[in-house]
């Protein structure tokens, strides 16, 4: 046991400590005593991040890491992210923008052909416009289900024999 913490006397006090917060909105033309986000009220946040100026005036995102240009990781979903002088963007879609030369214009998608999400050498991807089907192409899936699945196709092929 230790001398400043006597058992049987209830709960522990919390440590004592002050947060340091701007009295009120850092915008000088606002009056607002609250801070919302990054030392503004809601109002100037909002109005500052339409006009672009958000970071000249609040302050910097607290614990928000920064990332490095070029600096990659892998999504949620299995998809490689990069990070671009222009911001945070699938990997693949990186690649093939940057393979035909313009941005992926809407409607536009990147197909992973052997379905691999992290596979995002250009010889894998191939632009499609529109939404992509589910699933792989027949001539790519063949050769996985006679190997991994080689007695499966057997029985069926058997079965089908004794039908006809």
């Amino acid at each position: 046991m230790t001398a400043d913490r006597p058992t049987g006397t209830g709960p522990v006090p919390a440590p004592e400590y002050t947060l340091e917060r701007p009295p009120g909105c850092l915008v000088e033309e606002c009056d607002n005593p609250r801070t919302w986000m990054r030392g503004v009220c809601k109002q100037c946040f909002m109005a500052l991040r339409r006009s672009g100026d958000l970071d000249a005036v609040a302050l910097p995102p607290a614990g928000k890491r920064q990332r490095v240009v070029g600096e990659r990781w892998m999504d949620y979903a299995g998809y490689v992210m990069v990070c671009t002088d222009t911001g945070v963007e699938p990997e693949h879609r990186n690649v093939m923008s940057r393979h035909l030369g313009r941005p992926l214009v809407r409607g536009e998608n990147v197909h992973h052909i052997n379905g691999d999400r992290a596979d995002n050498r250009l010889e894998n991807l191939e632009p499609w416009f529109s939404a992509q089907p589910a699933g792989q192409r027949i001539d790519q899936l063949l050769p996985y289900v006679a190997t991994f699945h080689r007695e499966a196709v057997l029985d069926l092929i058997a079965k089908a024999g004794d039908a006809a």
